[in-house]
């Protein structure tokens, strides 16, 4: 049908199916674009006022489970020194890097040890040095010798001792006046050696105090 102005000119219809199309286009558009910025401004909510959780903590250090030292037995000469070292292993026998270790004599009178591990012989006699890290402890035992008896023991190495004919005591402990073909006085100074006859061989060492010879 079509509608006329007065006068009988024709008004044309307009039609509002194209405009209503875009219409609910741009509606559908705004719904989601809403509905998206909907989620992120929930989001963005969510995170106010949470604190974020703390780090993990540290891992615990490794504690002292045993302690080793090196040499052990440990032997020093009166007058001198020997340096022992201690290795501080954790459970797992790992070794723990810097560690604190202290250190301690079992007779102070014979031989002291101070806080590196250096001990020094003061007379001859055994002790112990005790290495402590925390838990953990070790000893080692220590003999001290005198000067004399040090020498002796080397001219025992050197010349073949183990096949000597007498060598009664050496290398122990005895007084070294009770040491086959050795005199000495009563403060265990060797005074002379009457070793002829006995099978020695090889060089005999500097800090016996002669030259060096080969006896017989």
């Amino acid at each position: 049908m079509t509608t006329r102005r007065p006068g009988g000119e024709p008004i044309a219809r307009q039609t509002s199916t194209t405009s209503g199309r875009s219409f609910r286009a741009t509606r559908g558009r705004l719904a989601r674009h809403g509905a998206a910025l909907a989620v992120i401004l929930a989001l963005l909510s969510c995170g106010e006022g949470v604190t974020p959780p703390p780090p993990p903590p540290p891992a615990p250090a490794p504690q002292p489970a045993t302690v080793t030292l090196e040499p052990n037995p440990a032997v020093v000469v009166a007058a001198d020194t020997v340096r022992l070292v201690a290795r501080v292993l954790d459970e797992r026998a790992r070794v723990i890097s810097g560690a604190p270790v202290t250190w301690t004599s079992g007779d102070p009178a014979v031989a002291t040890v101070d806080a590196t591990g250096l001990v020094t012989g003061l007379k001859e006699g055994r002790a112990s040095v005790t290495a402590t890290s925390g838990p953990a402890t070790a000893s080692a035992p220590l003999t001290v010798r005198s000067q004399d008896r040090a020498t002796l023991i080397d001219v025992y190495d050197a010349a073949g001792g183990g096949g000597w004919t007498g060598k009664d005591s050496w290398t122990t402990d005895a007084p070294l006046g009770s040491w086959f073909g050795v005199e000495a006085n009563p403060d265990g100074r060797v005074l002379a050696l009457r070793l002829s006859e006995n099978g020695l061989r090889g060089q005999l060492p500097r800090n016996l105090g002669t030259s060096p010879s080969s006896p017989n």
